[in-house]
């Protein structure tokens, strides 16, 4: 809410943050100020083939990936930092699973068996 209250007034990232502090919230976390995603959980990813998974952090935030999920969900390094949120994913962004019409689903995982060799 309080995103889209500073995308429609306009404001820079320093009033972003203050409007933050003001509701109570904790602002915005930018790319510099996320802990690196250890190289074990990446390897992790990496093992899973074609079994879709992400990390995401306390904030909800996805931070990694591996590329069932951005082939089955949605392609997260399209996104722009702030919309990589499960919460924000579930309910605002469209083009998901989570939006799709019925049916969608289905073809999405037909889709990614044809891919993988018809492992998934």
């Amino acid at each position: 809410m309080l995103a889209a209250l500073g995308t429609a007034l306009r404001l820079t990232a320093a009033e972003r943050e203050h409007l933050a502090r003001l509701a109570g919230q904790a602002p915005p976390a930018k790319e510099a100020d996320r802990a690196p995603v250890p190289a074990f959980a990446r390897q992790l990813l990496d093992r899973l083939g074609p079994i879709p998974a992400y990390l995401a952090d306390e904030r909800q935030d996805i931070v990694a990936w591996n590329g069932a999920a951005a082939e089955l969900i949605t392609d997260f390094g399209l996104l722009p930092i702030e919309e990589r949120n499960t919460v924000r994913l579930s309910i605002r962004l469209s083009g998901t699973l989570c939006s799709a019409p019925a049916g969608a689903l289905l073809s999405r995982v037909s889709s990614c068996r044809q891919s993988q060799g018809g492992e998934v």
